[in-house]
């Protein structure tokens, strides 16, 4: 079983149809770190669920939030272990004596590289929902302690909001994995968490893997979600690929990003430069020198112009780069350019 998260992003598979997880794990395996499969999903198809799902060679996270005496989340740990999964989680509250026993039945195990992190506070309660469990502390102090109990225990990790990361990653190291809920893109509902981020925001604050359900599963396009979600600067990107498309518009040609210029030049791959709107071009005699001293100069491969009437030029591109990218590497879709949407308006 696949133990490595690729990226931080957990997807949240809280269905209750097996075809419906395993379709949509099918669709995103190759955009996602790994899934989370919680109780719904594990009272509906048990071990064999899991099992299903643990042939696409996808890290699981198995949420069940085990809390109970010491004596039967022992036992419970030690029969989730046969599935061979990433994580598994149980409730801080539980006490030591009962995360000392899970991370005792993980010990015995054959295979001992699966993660066991501790849920502290639920992103669905705020400080006057703890106030009336019966706590006195509020959110961020009640995390900080249960956290530090379950580092005590030897668990590898917690589970909590985003608003308490920088506090669990200054209090208790930054080896202490972080597993934060309540991710929201900026367009989303809250839904039924308080305790909220959106995902940029909590990478920045030191999360190492993010739960992310319905503002992916819920999405008209979950890959483009997922893209926006992960998306990198250019520096961080420019050096893994083969070809660079760099554009700048004929009628204002010097309105240029000169720090992204910059990181486009660093790169090794194959540098082609589209002039938009040539057409509309006024005086050449200032676009010329122009792009002859900013481009030409600096290692760009070649010059498409683009015309602001539709279909002129894009077939240019397409042959470019059919002759720069592998053909094993490359793809247009069956019904190739659409070029009522893509020219360059």
């Amino acid at each position: 079983m696949n133990k490595i998260f690729k990226n931080p992003i957990i997807l949240a598979l809280d269905v209750n149809s097996l075809t419906k997880a395993l379709s949509i794990i099918s669709d995103l395996k190759d955009h996602i770190g790994g899934v989370k499969l919680g109780m719904e999903f594990f009272n509906s198809f048990g071990p064999d669920g899991v099992r299903e799902v643990s042939k696409f060679d996808i890290p699981i996270f198995l949420d069940l939030k085990l809390h109970d005496i010491p004596v039967t989340v022992y036992k419970t740990v030690k029969t989730l272990m046969d599935l061979d999964i990433a994580i598994i989680n149980v409730h801080s509250s539980g006490g030591k004596d009962m995360l000392e026993a899970a991370v005792k039945a993980r010990n015995e195990a054959d295979n001992k590289s699966t993660k066991l992190i501790a849920v502290t506070v639920l992103t669905s309660l705020d400080d006057k929902d703890i106030k009336e469990i019966g706590y006195k502390e509020k959110s961020e102090d009640l995390v900080l302690r249960l956290a530090s109990l379950a580092k005590e225990s030897g668990l590898d990790g917690i589970v909590c909001s985003a608003r308490e990361i920088s506090l669990i990653k200054r209090k208790l190291g930054e080896d202490f994995i972080l597993v934060v809920p309540g991710i929201r893109l900026d367009e989303d509902n809250k839904n039924d968490q308080k305790r909220i981020m959106s995902p940029k925001n909590a990478i920045d604050e030191g999360a190492d893997l993010l739960v992310i359900g319905r503002p992916i599963t819920g999405s008209n396009d979950p890959i483009n979600t997922i893209n926006k979600i992960l998306r990198k600067k250019p520096q961080e990107v420019i050096h893994d690929v083969d070809v660079i498309l760099f554009m700048i518009s004929g009628t204002k040609f010097d309105a240029i990003d000169k720090e992204t210029l910059e990181i486009v030049k660093s790169s090794k791959a194959k540098k082609i430069l589209l002039i938009n709107k040539i057409d509309l071009l006024k005086n050449k005699n200032e676009l010329f020198p122009f792009v002859e001293k900013t481009f030409l100069k600096e290692g760009f491969d070649s010059i498409i112009p683009i015309s602001s009437k539709k279909n002129e030029g894009l077939n240019i591109v397409q042959d470019e780069l059919e002759k720069l990218i592998p053909e094993n590497d490359f793809f247009y879709p069956e019904e190739g350019f659409d070029f009522q949407s893509q020219t360059f308006e």
